[in-house]
């Protein structure tokens, strides 16, 4: 059987002459072009072809990565480091203003200041800081700062003004104070140690639902329901304050006061004065009268 099929196949193949004249079978051999063209034949269009696979499919070749994709880590810090940079210059803007603000304020009060003929200081003065010390408002917060100190120094009276700024909370709620203050000297009977400040509606409200309290008048109605009173010592507040020095601060309703043994000062609450002469004498006006106030009510005890 075997050698039947042998004969078969090579009956079959076609013969050429060599050389010799001698005839020699010829391979079937089919070249590539030719497996090709035979499987386009045979197949048709669904012959066998080269797979393109789809990228969607598991085993399929990926897609080719953006240039995003490429260099993630590069576009992230391209992104954060160009928001850092903004906010980091508007800091520098603001900070440069601020500052450009309180150099033209200082050369403003300077002007005022030999205009009136008093003593300027534009970095203040650490001894008046630290002899202020016992009040209540120079303790309050951090970052205490006495700046712009205009200085009155008369046989009579000594009196100085000078700005005066702290911080407080932190983060968004940090807040910076601001306000100019009146300090005065006082020679003979120590004062009382007082806190008046006006009264604020809600905040107060809040305050005594919590347990704050302050000292009330009962012969002074009026006061109380304006102004908070505070010492360590209620009965020698309230004999301090009788009814002609009442009347003094009831006078200037926008004040806060406060007095230690050998001094008081006065200022309105986070609010610096205009570096005019006009509110600068206004200013150094209500603390002469003040002081005027408590120097007699001083005078009505001897």
């Amino acid at each position: 059987m075997l050698l039947q099929l042998l004969s078969t196949v090579f009956l079959a193949a076609p013969v050429v002459a060599n050389d010799s004249g001698n005839e020699v079978p010829v391979r079937n051999e089919v070249t590539a072009a030719q497996q090709s063209d035979l499987g386009k034949t045979v197949g048709g269009e669904n012959g066998p072809k080269q797979a393109v696979r789809d990228p969607d499919q598991g085993d399929g070749q990926l897609e080719e990565k953006g240039w995003i994709d490429r260099h993630l880590v590069l576009f992230l810090m391209c992104v954060y480091g160009g928001v850092f940079l903004v906010v980091v210059a508007i800091v520098l803007l603001v900070r440069a203003h601020m500052k450009r603000q309180l150099k033209e304020r200082s050369e403003a009060l300077a002007d005022v200041s030999e205009e009136l003929g008093l003593i300027f200081f534009p970095e203040g003065n650490e001894e008046l800081l630290l002899k202020l010390k016992s009040m209540s408002l120079f303790n309050l917060g951090r970052g205490h700062k006495l700046t712009n100190l205009m200085v009155a120094d008369t046989p009579e009276l000594k009196m100085e003004v000078f700005d005066y700024s702290f911080v407080t909370g932190h983060g968004k709620s940090r807040k910076d104070h601001r306000m100019s203050v009146v300090a005065a000297s006082m020679d003979g009977p120590e004062l009382p140690a007082l806190q008046i400040r006006p009264r604020r509606g809600l905040f107060d409200a809040i305050r005594t639902m919590f347990g704050g309290q302050d000292i009330q008048l009962r012969e002074q109605p009026e006061f109380s329901r304006k102004f908070v009173l505070k010492s360590a010592n209620e009965d020698e507040a309230r004999e301090f304050l009788d009814p002609m020095l009442v009347q003094s601060f009831e006078a200037n309703p926008d004040f806060s006061f406060e007095s230690q043994s050998d001094g008081l000062i006065h200022y309105r609450r986070n609010k610096r004065v205009d570096p005019d002469a006009a509110a600068i004498h206004e200013l150094m006006g209500a603390g002469f009268s003040l002081h005027k106030s408590v120097t007699e009510r001083l005078g009505r005890d001897g």
